[in-house]
């Protein structure tokens, strides 16, 4: 899938969180969202995907604008789209296996149960939990909730998936190994694949591009390569780490024109 978001607004109990958003992401590419807690990653996502709605905009998906789709015309999309929610999203009373299908059984009702197995197996296979068929989600690491929940994102091989925070909680071994399975994908089933992330180590090895977000707008965008060598000091001090900066400053640069603005000083 193509896709491509020009000036998109949102406003969420009072404050502005999008603000005229636009970036866009080439057929089988892998795009990395990076900014501070609160800053509209996670809101994007959910545009893409039809749970919320822009307040003006557009946003382009293969060139149709899915601004005022109605739910069936929604419905027809998100066929198309896999997401991985934080979480994982599991449900506790069900087996792994028994996770991975519900979308399948939900949607597909015509797929006889064995062409069902088929499919749970091959994901599962995809993403190495091939015998955990038959755990239940108590039973798994956080690494392996994340894997199952990513094996049902895209059970129904999907040309877009959606990941919001896929290594958040992970140490860094298996944070490697969510990694590899998101280049697997893109690899394989030539998914275009959007990650929200704080984690940088895990933006470096997956993206093609990275983008920051802050106060609504994408400030700078680049290869991985580019965006560890930036120049512009919001971007370098979140990439850093640093406390020290503009993103802690009560009055700051602004990223795009150079002057004085009043900033933030905490993101919720």
């Amino acid at each position: 899938m193509h896709i491509l978001l020009e000036n998109v607004f949102k406003e969420l109990g009072g404050r502005q969180i999008l603000n005229s958003l636009s970036l866009e992401i080439p057929q089988g590419q892998t795009y990395c969202i990076i900014g501070r807690s609160g800053t509209g990653k996670s809101v994007t996502l959910k545009h893409l995907v039809g749970l919320l709605k822009a307040d003006r905009g557009k946003i382009l998906i293969d060139g149709i604008n899915m601004v005022g789709f109605q739910d069936r015309q929604l419905r027809g999309l998100r066929k198309r789209m896999g997401y991985l929610f934080q979480s994982g999203a599991l449900l506790n009373w069900m087996t792994v296996g028994e996770n991975v299908a519900l979308p399948l059984i939900e949607h597909e009702r015509q797929l006889s149960r064995s062409e069902v197995l088929r499919r749970v197996r091959e994901k599962l296979a995809l993403v190495g939990l091939q015998d955990a068929e038959d755990k239940l989600p108590e039973n798994l690491s956080g690494g392996m909730k994340k894997r199952a929940g990513l094996a049902r994102a895209i059970i129904r091989d999907p040309e877009l998936v959606l990941y919001d925070e896929p290594t958040s909680g992970l140490d860094p071994v298996m944070s490697s190994q969510i990694d590899e399975v998101i280049r697997d994908l893109q690899t394989e089933l030539g998914v275009t694949s959007i990650v929200v992330t704080h984690d940088m180590a895990s933006a470096y090895r997956v993206a093609d591009r990275i983008g920051m977000l802050y106060e609504g707008q994408i400030i700078e965008e680049g290869t991985p390569d580019e965006i560890r060598s930036t120049t512009n000091p919001f971007v370098r001090q979140f990439i850093q780490g640093d406390t020290k900066g503009p993103l802690t400053a009560e009055s700051s640069t602004d990223p795009f024109t150079g002057s004085k603005k009043t900033a933030r000083v905490k993101d919720s």
